[in-house]
Order: C-alpha cells, then sequence, then structure tokens
C-alpha cells in the first residue's frame, strides 16, 4: 500500500464541500421536521395542499434505511455492466473497502464521544448519527467518488487479481452466512406469528388501540395480535401491509397499555424495523470488523431509549416509575427485525437511567448536520484505490 497525496483541484472541491452542505442541510431540516411532529406539531397549510394530512404522520428521517442495502445489492450488477470482467469486481471491492473505512471512522468518533452526546442532546439525535451510513445511498448514486473524482483517494492499494477475488469471495461467504442467519430467525418468527398469533379480541383494548392511533395521525389501520411465546410486546413489518404490534398473552392496565402502545407506535412512525434490518446488514457487510458490532448494540439501545425519550416527554415521576417497573417486568432480547418494548438485561441500567433523568437536552439538529459534513467529506476523500 502506497499513501498518495492527490493534487488539489479547487473545483472539485469546491463542489464536495457543496455536496455535503447540501446533504447536511437536507438532513438538518428532515431531522427538525420530524422532531417537530413528535413533539406536538401538526402538518402545514403546504402539507394540507398537496394531501398529506391524508396519509400517516410518518416521521422517518430523510430516507427509509432499507435505501442503502438496495443500491449495495444493485451495485454489483451495475459495476460489471459499466465496466466488465476484472475491473468492475474491482470497483465492487473499493466499495466493499470505503463503505467500510469511512463507517469505521464514523462509529469509532461516536463511540469516542457517546457519553458526552447521551449527556448534552436527545437520544433521537443520538439515535439517528448510528444511521448516517443508511444514507449513503443518495450520495453513492449523484456523487460517487469512485465515478465523480478523478483522484479522491488517500490510499492506493495495489492487490493482485487473485488475491481480489480470494478476499472478495471470502468476504462474500462470511457477508451471506451472517446475513442469512438474521433473515433466517425474522422468517422464522414472521411463520410463527402467522401460525399462532391471533388478534386481540379486547374491545376495550382495541378502543385504546384505534384512539392512540388517532392521536398520532395514523391514518393505515395497524393490526394488534397477541402471541404466547414472548414476554415482551414489539413491533415488526416493513410495509403497510406486514407491520403489526405483538403483544404477551397477560393482562395490563389501561395506563400501561397506553404506555406500550405509544412506545411502539412511535416505533412504527419511524420505521425502526427498518432500522434493526439496516443494523443487520451493516453487522454482516463490515462482518470482520468488531468495532462496527459494538457500534450497533450502542445503536439499538439508543433507538430504544429515543421512543422512551419521546413518550415521557412530559411525564411526571409517578408515570415514569410506571414506565420503568414496566421495562423492567419484561425484559427480554429483540428476535429478527422487531422493536421490542424492553431490552437485553446487559443494557437495562443504561435504559433505566434514562428514563428516570428529566434533565433538558438540545434536540441536536446541528450536531447532527456537522456529523453529516464530516462523513460525506470523509467518504470521498478518506478512501481507498483499488489499481
Amino acid at each position: 500500500m502506497t499513501i498518495h497525496i492527490p493534487k488539489i483541484d479547487h473545483t472539485q472541491l469546491f463542489l464536495h464541500i457543496y455536496a455535503a452542505a447540501l446533504f447536511a442541510f437536507m438532513l438538518g431540516w428532515s431531522y427538525k421536521r420530524a422532531w417537530g411532529f413528535e413533539h406536538g406539531n401538526d402538518f402545514s397549510s403546504q402539507d394540507r395542499l398537496y394531501g398529506a394530512d391524508t396519509r400517516d404522520m410518518n416521521t422517518t428521517i430523510w430516507v427509509s434505511p432499507l435505501c442503502l442495502p438496495i443500491v449495495f445489492l444493485l451495485n454489483p450488477i451495475l459495476l460489471l455492466i459499466s465496466a466488465p470482467n476484472e475491473r468492475g469486481l474491482a470497483l465492487f471491492f473499493e466499495e466493499i473497502v470505503n463503505f467500510t473505512l469511512t463507517t469505521t471512522v464514523l462509529y469509532a468518533l461516536l463511540l469516542a464521544v457517546t457519553p458526552l452526546l447521551r449527556r448534552h442532546f436527545s437520544a433521537r439525535a443520538c439515535a439517528t448519527a448510528w444511521l448516517l451510513p443508511s444514507m449513503l445511498c443518495g450520495i453513492m448514486v449523484v456523487f460517487s467518488p469512485i465515478s465523480y473524482y478523478s483522484e479522491p483517494s488517500v490510499f492506493t492499494l495495489d492487490v493482485p487479481e487473485v488475491l481480489r477475488t480470494a478476499l472478495l469471495l471470502l468476504w462474500a461467504i462470511g457477508f451471506i452466512a451472517i446475513f442469512g442467519r438474521f433473515l433466517y430467525r425474522h422468517l422464522r418468527l414472521r411463520r410463527q406469528l402467522s401460525r399462532t398469533a391471533t388478534p386481540e379480541c379486547s374491545e376495550d383494548v382495541l378502543t385504546i388501540w384505534k384512539e392512540e392511533q388517532e392521536a398520532l395521525h395514523l391514518k393505515t389501520p395497524i393490526p394488534l395480535m397477541r402471541y404466547a411465546d414472548i414476554r415482551s410486546p414489539f413491533s415488526i413489518g416493513h410495509t403497510k401491509k406486514t407491520r403489526m404490534c405483538v403483544l404477551p398473552m397477560r393482562a395490563y392496565t389501561e395506563h400501561e397499555l397506553r404506555l406500550i402502545f405509544r412506545h411502539e407506535l412511535h416505533h412504527l412512525r419511524r420505521r425502526d424495523t427498518d432500522s434493526k434490518l439496516f443494523f443487520a446488514f451493516t453487522a454482516a457487510f463490515c462482518w470482520y470488523n468488531p468495532l462496527v458490532w459494538i457500534a450497533l448494540r450502542q445503536a439499538a439501545d439508543d433507538l430504544e431509549l429515543s421512543c422512551d425519550e419521546v413518550v415521557l416527554a412530559d411525564a411526571d415521576e409517578k408515570e415514569r416509575n410506571c414506565y420503568a417497573n414496566l421495562i423492567l417486568n419484561t425484559a427480554a432480547e429483540a428476535n429478527g427485525f422487531t422493536t421490542c418494548l424492553s431490552t437485553r438485561a446487559s443494557s437495562l441500567r443504561y435504559r433505566l437511567r434514562g428514563i428516570m433523568q428529566t434533565r433538558t437536552t438540545s434536540a441536536g439538529t446541528l450536531m447532527l448536520m456537522t456529523l453529516m459534513f464530516l462523513f460525506i467529506m470523509c467518504y470521498g476523500y478518506l478512501s481507498v484505490r483499488i489499481i
């Protein structure tokens, strides 16, 4: 490997900075809008003009996290069409290395500053920061350093064709084995639900469920199911036709039901089930990188705490105690690409501390915009060129 300092082209540098600033602004605008919806803002007059108030008030930030896996699955085909034979494989290998490199730098930074971020910024902002790699799909298509920049890389790596093919094969085996395991567990859970889960039959519970959906401006009905083989409520599904909320076979008070429903409905509005699939995809994609696995466990914790945060935004100490007891009494591991009200035992301390704390934190819009700007700049220049 040789270190190569490219000659600075001021026009390309300006376009790169412009692209990074543009995507950072788009992230900030989308995050601020989602934050407003979750904290009481209604649709604007422009939204109503285009009929947005007749649809679900989703709070997904920018794009679905599923976009990046889709782009990566299509990329080998597109690269082999545009650059056949060994050059197409070299470009795909280059993308694997660069995505891993940039994601590792981001996650290493986030792991180092996570205690500081959690102290000063909202859990929603911290959870969103872990999803920044999922927003690379637009950057890869529009401002890909492979196709756009003539000399973007700092490192030039001369990899013999035989070694490159062997490494690609090894990566593919690891990716298929690990992601296949995640996918198998999810599909097995879906199959079990389709066979043994039963629709909620209590009119009182269904009335509360409907009221909570209406309070969050969810127009599309979401099924509420009961399933015996779980301890904690969870949500599942990636489309309007497949998403549902599942409860254990146990009785809850009305107050407990409202807390559960608000938590899970916020997950569904944010499409956090898509985020869980993205975390599994990233773990499988970077299966050889232990730092990414550690980071994604932290990301899953922040994802749950961010829903706790919005559910308990105006809660008093009594309600927070009730919610904490609910979490303790339903502690369980999440299974498949699902969001789970409770959490694994190893993260209960962090989760409960976040629930009981009432300090004010910043929404984190500017922090996320700064991270996005730096992330895109790194993706363009902190990269490897395979020759």
